[in-house]
């Protein structure tokens, strides 16, 4: 692509970012002014629509596994493009979250046909009661069990993976949920795991490649993204 500024002719090259300058005139070609222009003009053409709505893309010869995760998140926070992409997907997918809807095979169950349609109505009012309660569905009794579903998947996408527990209330004796961010599952400094087995991202596998434990940092929050 070629243009011109200031009389200068200003050649930039799909495989090089870098412009060049290109006039016959050697003087006006080394003038310092030039090279003030050049770097301006280098400093523009990153492939920003506007400055500062993306930033410079880079080629990175090594990026670490975690780092790769912060990365993804602070262009989710700082850049309004892939935030609302990721919400868009969001909300086509996921919306209010999946609900139950209860169908039981009367073959096995032995059931009448009034006896399934009274057993599903109350199937889906109970599993309704639980998932709108904050308090019964989620381990830190702060969201439903919709809003969890959106957090698993935005976390997925962003992060690249939540560790999803389900553990049993003492209380009401029902399964909650708690989301643990992917980026807080460690390989513990110093651990040897059992014999035959191996640990990747704090992730242990026995010798069928079976996933057998999780390591959680000691520090985590439990607040995703």
């Amino acid at each position: 692509m070629k243009f011109k500024i200031f009389g200068l002719d200003i050649n930039i090259n799909k495989y090089n970012d870098k412009p060049l300058l290109i006039n016959n005139n050697s003087d006006r070609l080394n003038n310092p002014y030039n090279y003030y222009l050049t770097d301006i003009v280098q400093t523009i053409f990153n492939g920003d629509t506007f400055p500062g709505s993306f930033g410079i893309t880079k080629d990175y010869t090594f990026v670490d596994y975690y780092t790769l995760r912060k990365r993804s998140v602070q262009l989710f926070k700082e850049n309004p493009y892939a935030r609302g992409i990721l919400r868009r997907i969001l909300r086509n997918e996921i919306n209010k979250g999946l609900t139950l809807e209860a169908n039981p095979l009367t073959m096995y169950t032995k059931m009448t046909e009034e006896e399934t349609v009274l057993w599903s109505q109350k199937a889906e009012l109970d599993f309704n009661i639980w998932a709108e309660n904050p308090k019964l569905c989620d381990y830190y009794n702060q969201k439903t069990f919709g809003q969890l579903q959106l957090d698993v998947r935005q976390t997925a996408l962003i992060s690249g993976d939540c560790l999803v527990v389900l553990r049993i209330s003492p209380k009401t004796k029902m399964p909650y949920i708690q989301l643990i961010d992917g980026s807080h599952v460690r390989t513990p400094l110093g651990y040897t795991p059992r014999k035959g087995n191996k640990i990747l991202h704090g992730i242990e596998f026995d010798n069928l490649g079976r996933q057998v434990a999780y390591y959680i940092s000691n520090n985590y929050n439990y607040n995703l993204l």
